[in-house]
């Protein structure tokens, strides 16, 4: 199934691009990428053919507000494929003034030349795949990089002139003391990145732990990560940074533009194998395999793997779960249909649980209930989408 042509779209103002390449493929991770030698200017090719056909059916992608490159490793890539792959962007992208550009890089492949190389590319955002700071859990993660390598790439992003840079950071993992964590964190405060992103580490589907044993071997259990996450939220706080997501926080004007779109459910295309993109009410997504895609995409054919049409109430249930991520919660008049009073009423255990925030406007996540955020939107789902 192919998407349809511009006429009955939105208009985008959103991109993903995914780079498939690694150095090395982590083990917990599930997203599609390569790990070593690959053509990469075979796939620059495709990649600039897929854009031409995406424009041929969307029409010109114009007033474009975030622009996210993300993995794979985009940092991965030298100096000559970085200088390509910003012609192919720059060229078929017309900016929004106050555009934003976000980059995914990692520790060792980001040096002070491509980070440079990078910034007058024009991207104002690079995401910092640090993980931990403690050599043990990094090398448990098979993370790639030493944290000597991560060091250093945080004094770099501190000093690179980027309009806004953020750390990515996990916890919940076997192993990671409580202690290990504050250490990991006080040090990244102490290069004052505009945003932290901290993620328990969770064994998905199709990744190789999950073929290799069950979670418990990988993850702490859920008390010690509850510990981890709420001593997280409470350390960046007292510092000045906002909750504005389960797993974001930011200083005032530094939260991710492009995720903000993703979780308010605009419009957004995506590009490269595996990229999904989405228009309201249908999401497709492109094969999943390197080769296919690049022969695709070269012959002039749409890499578009499947799509799906949403019903009513995925719609609903998707509404539900993204905003409910965010500080801000689900507000009632965001839902398709009006939610019942029944349904409101519902709620009510959970409110006094101390798990929700309930009103006349809408329904939030209370402090407690990011704790077990998942569980707790689940239910709201039950609840509130009849």
């Amino acid at each position: 199934m192919t998407p349809t042509s511009r006429s009955s779209r939105p208009a985008f103002r959103h991109i993903y691009v995914h780079i498939p390449f690694c150095v090395r493929k982590c083990p917990y991770c599930d997203f599609y990428s390569i790990a070593g030698h690959a053509d990469r200017t075979t796939f620059l090719r495709a990649l600039e053919s897929e854009i031409r056909i995406r424009n041929e059916q969307f029409g010109p992608f114009a007033d474009i507000q975030t622009l996210y490159v993300g993995g794979g490793t985009p940092s991965c890539l030298d100096a000559t494929e970085l200088d390509a792959l910003g012609t192919i962007l720059r060229s078929a992208v017309q900016f929004a003034p106050d555009y934003e550009w976000s980059m995914e890089a990692n520790p060792e492949s980001l040096s002070p030349s491509k980070a440079e190389q990078i910034r007058a590319m024009g991207v104002t955002r690079v995401s910092l795949g640090v993980q931990s700071l403690t050599h043990g859990v990094l090398s448990f993660l098979g993370r790639p990089h030493t944290a000597a390598e991560a060091r250093s790439a945080l004094r770099l992003l501190a000093e690179a002139g980027f309009r806004s840079w953020n750390a990515d950071l996990m916890f919940g993992i076997a192993g990671q003391s409580l202690e290990m964590l504050v250490d990991t964190l006080r040090e990244v405060l102490a290069h004052d990145p505009p945003h932290l992103s901290a993620y328990a580490l969770t064994i998905e589907p199709g990744s190789r732990c999950a073929e290799m044993a069950d979670s418990a071997r990988f993850c702490t259990d859920e008390n010690a990560t509850a510990r981890q996450y709420e001593y997280v939220v409470a350390a960046l706080e007292s510092v000045g940074y906002a909750q504005y997501e389960v797993s974001n926080f930011a200083r005032s004007g530094h939260e991710c533009r492009h995720n903000r779109a993703y979780w308010a459910r605009r419009p957004y295309l995506g590009f490269g194998p595996s990229a999904h993109s989405f228009d309201g009410h249908a999401r497709w997504w492109n094969v999943c395999d390197l080769e296919t895609y690049q022969a695709r995409c070269v012959r002039g054919e749409t890499p578009t793997a499947e799509m799906e049409v949403l019903t009513p109430r995925e719609i609903c249930e998707e509404i539900v779960l993204l905003s409910l991520r965010t500080r801000e919660g689900l507000r009632w008049d965001a839902l398709p249909d009006a939610c019942p009073a029944d349904a409101r009423a519902a709620l009510k255990p959970l409110q006094v649980a101390g798990l929700l925030d309930v009103d006349a406007t809408g329904v939030r996540l209370s402090r407690h209930g990011f704790v077990v955020g998942d569980e707790v939107i689940r239910r709201v789902v039950e609840l509130v989408c009849v």
